[in-house]
């Protein structure tokens, strides 16, 4: 068990597992759901080249970016254990959703698609 969480892939585990529950009394809740694949280096790559590219048009440093993306953008990413939101922690669509929304609105703040200029 990590923070609280579970990992029920291995049989005898699971198993086991079961059989505890079946001996518990009084109300509990149990959370069953898939674990989505954690996002990929590419992506974190591409967020650090996202970040330097803003900082460079706006002033500010990636760092400082960072922070005000995870404020705006990530408000439904899991807290980590500390109670903090933490990309690290989003799925590979749900930080592709976030990159996406960085993108709108760095095209709200600048007027254009920063890929169109830096990547032609």
């Amino acid at each position: 068990m990590e923070y609280g969480h579970l990992n029920l892939s291995d049989p005898a585990i699971k198993s086991a597992y079961i059989e505890q529950i079946k001996e518990m009394h009084g109300e509990y809740e149990i959370l069953h759901y898939k674990v989505l694949p954690k996002r990929e280096n590419s992506q974190n790559a591409y967020y650090f080249v996202l970040l330097k590219i803003i900082a460079s048009e706006s002033g500010n440093r990636p760092e400082d970016l960072h922070l005000l993306f995870k404020k705006m953008f990530a408000k439904k990413a899991k807290a980590n254990p500390k109670g903090t939101i933490s990309t690290a922690n989003m799925s590979v669509s749900e930080f592709d959703s976030y990159l996406s929304m960085i993108k709108i609105w760095f095209i709200d703040m600048f007027g254009r698609d920063f890929d169109e200029e830096y990547y032609p």
